[in-house]
């Protein structure tokens, strides 16, 4: 099994998160395994980490899961240098509320204790560059252990080049949000600046992407540039940050919460494939002109802030959800005031559309022809794209001549 899937378990969290001693028993209970604890009398913020493999902060690795662990020296001796003020740290973003979850090395770091939470195996050590290594992180909502659990299985059955990781944080629950603003963004920037990390994969959308992108850029260092930032819907508005400062390799695709739809296991499959390099299709109508793909609602909250991407010359894919047509309308309205310049726009799947109080009198398709035309902008037709499990792969920029991440 590849030692990242175990890394993380999201099923071996108590309450995903190490707190002063709430719910620290229970950490990693369901495997029995006999990782070492020690309490802080106050957690501190997330330590600058590497989120696979390697191991500054660790000697030997520590049995758990019941796995065969074996003595790992980092032979590099590194030093682990610290700022006096660990929330000033590169990729570190202290949160309020007094939790602290980190990172390093494959390791759990609480407060300045490291703990390994599985072990690496020989043949992972050996084998280390075959494997892709996969982040998860929730930027809105959190995600169900079940659904972690299950894409988990499925990558560790079907893709033994690839590792995958939760973070902790998918896991909270604060409100609405997978914890509060400074604990998603903590997390985002733990995962994107860790040079151990080749791809990161949203876990779930809902809403709050928007409240933490302006930090999100201004936190990201040379580690960030060349891993996949893969997701949609919510997550749009970081992918459309990081395409507007040319970080990274934004892709809309499907979520790692998309295991729960109808054909769920095939939209995981595609993902995986994708991010480790294995030929898949996209989306069926990409060319040789630069792509965007975005949640129309999504798309219309970034339209006219400093987190907008410069558009001109793509072809635009939209889709929505859960929306009213007379909405879909408003937002079609604004978005083709902002997109001047663009080669066209082509409509995915306007879905679930709620039953309003009397018939709009127009479908989504007439909608978006109508202000395309009111815009001189070219309506391009149709596009494979939505909140569904067949939400095709669309790399922004210009598409890839095979699924390559």
């Amino acid at each position: 099994q590849p030692f990242a899937t175990k890394l993380c378990r999201a099923g071996d969290f108590g309450h995903g998160i190490l707190d002063c001693g709430a719910g620290d028993q229970y950490l990693l209970a369901r495997c029995n395994s006999a990782a070492i604890l020690r309490e802080q009398r106050k957690a501190l913020t997330f330590e600058r980490g590497e989120f696979f493999g390697r191991a500054p902060l660790i000697e030997t690795a520590i049995r758990s899961c019941d796995l065969c662990a074996k003595s790992l020296h980092d032979l590099r001796q590194r030093q682990h240098a610290r700022s006096a003020d660990a929330a000033k740290e590169i990729g570190a973003g202290g949160y309020a509320g007094g939790v602290a979850t980190s990172f390093v090395g494959g390791a759990i770091i609480h407060g300045d204790v490291p703990m390994r939470t599985v072990a690496v195996c020989e043949a992972d050590v050996r084998d280390n560059c075959m494997t892709t290594r996969i982040a998860i992180v929730c930027p809105g909502k959190p995600l169900r252990r079940e659904r972690a659990d299950a894409v988990l299985a499925l990558a560790e059955a079907e893709f033994p080049q690839v590792d995958l990781a939760f973070h902790p944080q998918c896991f909270i629950r604060t409100g609405h949000f997978a914890g509060d603003d400074s604990t998603r963004l903590a997390a985002f920037l733990n995962v994107a600046n860790d040079p151990a990390v080749d791809a990161v994969w949203f876990g779930m959308g809902g809403y709050g992407a928007c409240r933490i992108a302006g930090d999100a850029i201004a936190g990201l260092g040379q580690n960030a540039d060349g891993k996949s930032y893969l997701g949609y819907s919510d997550a749009g508005t970081l992918l459309g940050a990081l395409y507007r400062h040319q970080i990274g390799k934004p892709v809309h695709g499907p979520l790692a919460g998309d295991i729960r739809r109808d054909g769920g296991d095939e939209a995981v499959r595609r993902v995986l494939r994708y991010l480790s390099g294995v030929p898949v299709e996209l989306e069926a109508g990409l060319d040789d002109r630069p792509t965007a793909a975005f949640n129309l609602m999504t798309l219309a909250m970034l339209a006219g802030t400093d987190l907008m991407p410069d558009l001109a010359g793509h072809v635009v894919l939209v889709e929505e959800v859960a929306e009213h047509l007379y909405a879909v309308d408003r937002l079609f309205f604004h978005i083709t005031q902002h997109l001047h310049g663009v080669a066209g726009i082509r409509l995915g799947r306007i879905s679930e559309v709620p039953e309003n109080d009397r018939p709009f009198g127009s479908t989504a398709e007439q909608i978006a022809k109508d202000w395309c035309a009111r815009s001189g902008i070219a309506y391009l037709g149709r596009a494979d794209i939505g909140h569904d499990a067949d939400n095709a792969l669309v790399p922004f920029g210009i598409a890839p001549q095979r699924g390559d991440a």
